[in-house]
């Protein structure tokens, strides 16, 4: 994982290795969800609490449920979750010395796309604090997305971004010209 990491920070850059693993995650948590679902008969709350539990066997993280409340027809979802350890902020701490607010990318990109596939709408996930900046614990915070603010645009943007190799052959042509 480490030296996944570090490849993918050294050839992308913070921003968009951000946003790489936020997706990744977020399909991640999407694609649980359903087995998840299928497997509760439906059950909303026992599909959304598997989210940290099916993580936390797969060691990714151990965790503590501090709030959860929603109620879809109120349109009110606040999720606080803290991390006690975490597989990716002690990864991410391995690969770069840099300072590091935040930096459990696929774990908020999991823990969102779980909640939107099990609710049926765009959640945002966005840690408030993390262990790699020396905060323990990491703490996450999931909300939809239209609860957020302009805080929450990194995860926003995240499902917008060009694809890298797009991105590279324009870089491309650009030294092509150059050259000529």
């Amino acid at each position: 994982m480490a030296v996944e990491r570090r490849q993918i920070l050294q050839a992308l850059g913070r921003d968009r290795a951000r946003a790489l693993y936020y997706r990744i995650g977020f399909e991640q948590g999407r694609r649980d969800a359903l087995r998840h679902l299928e497997q509760y008969e439906g059950n909303v709350r026992l599909a959304l609490q598997a989210a940290i539990v099916f993580a936390q066997m797969l060691g990714k993280l151990a965790a503590e449920p501090i709030r959860f409340e929603y109620d879809l027809e109120s349109n009110i979802l606040y999720r606080e979750i803290l991390l006690k350890s975490s597989a990716e902020a002690a990864v991410h701490r391995l690969v770069t010395s840099e300072p590091a607010d935040a930096v459990c990318w696929s774990t908020c990109g999991y823990l969102a796309g779980h909640t939107s596939e099990v609710l049926g709408r765009r959640v945002i996930a966005l840690e408030k604090s993390c262990s790699a900046s020396g905060k323990d614990p990491c703490r996450i915070v999931a909300r939809f997305e239209t609860e957020w603010g302009e805080e929450a645009n990194w995860a926003r943007n995240a499902f917008n971004s060009d694809p890298i190799d797009a991105e590279l052959a324009n870089r491309d042509e650009q030294i092509g010209q150059y050259k000529e």
